[in-house]
């Protein structure tokens, strides 16, 4: 549940600084691959 509640505060950072006449504009796709980090604390 931790890396749901990361991408979450991401995406919420990432709107928060979005103007709202970029929200609707599309600029394409990409392929992103999210490793888990094994080391990781685990809250």
């Amino acid at each position: 549940m931790m890396l749901m509640r990361n991408i979450k505060e991401v995406v919420e950072m990432c709107l928060a600084e979005t103007e709202i006449d970029d929200l609707n504009a599309f600029v394409g796709v990409r392929e992103l691959e999210v490793a888990k980090d094994t080391r990781a604390s685990g809250d």
